[in-house]
């Protein structure tokens, strides 16, 4: 992704990093069984005794049981492949490599493209995202874009309330400004510094 965006920032490439709310607790689970049975057969019986029933949730120090019936349960192994299950038709839906290209870890998607394609990419994901147990946060996500283009993407993602930002840390990296990567790996290797000294003490 950030080589896409390093080499397409000047056609008016941008890359979206949008945040979701809860949604390894608001997948839907019936849909996630039915895609496994379809997409991952030898691994749905395992999936399906495991989902099937209501999740129970033991309060410590109490004698309370909470019931999950959607989402996926912490602490289970295949838990991530599981909530996989859930949105993959969500990402074939949203997929369209004529105009971008989607990244997706867990809950975090993104998207790279020309601003126009990408509200086009975002207004999709609100809208079909709920039906998969997906409900996007604009107000708590991110678009990069050059400098040169801040203000055509202002003026796309207003409605949104989507920050516009010309850096920004992605997936244990950055990608954007180069001046604000350096300020971000400064920051990172000064921590690990301190971490390091105070570990020899």
């Amino acid at each position: 992704m950030n080589d896409l965006f390093e080499t397409q920032k000047d056609d008016g490439y941008g890359l979206l990093l949008m945040d979701a709310s809860n949604a390894f607790n608001a997948s839907n689970r019936e849909t996630a069984l039915w895609n496994a049975r379809i997409l991952w057969p030898r691994c749905s019986r395992y999936l399906f005794n495991t989902y099937r029933g209501y999740s129970p949730l033991v309060l410590s120090g109490t004698k309370e049981v909470i019931f999950s019936r959607e989402g996926t349960t912490q602490g289970d192994s295949l838990a991530m492949l599981f909530y996989g299950m859930a949105v993959l038709p969500l990402i074939e839906k949203l997929k369209d490599i004529n105009k971008y290209h989607q990244s997706w870890y867990a809950d975090d998607s993104s998207a790279i493209g020309k601003l126009t394609h990408l509200v086009e990419w975002l207004k999709t994901l609100i809208k079909e995202g709920p039906a998969f147990g997906y409900f996007a946060e604009p107000d708590k996500s991110y678009l990069v874009a050059d400098k040169q283009f801040i203000g055509e993407a202002n003026r796309l993602f207003n409605e949104f309330g989507i920050k516009i930002v010309e850096g920004r840390r992605f997936l244990g990296g950055f990608v954007g400004c180069p001046e604000q990567k350096c300020g971000y790996t400064s920051a990172k290797i000064q921590e690990w510094s301190i971490s390091i000294i105070h570990i020899r003490r």
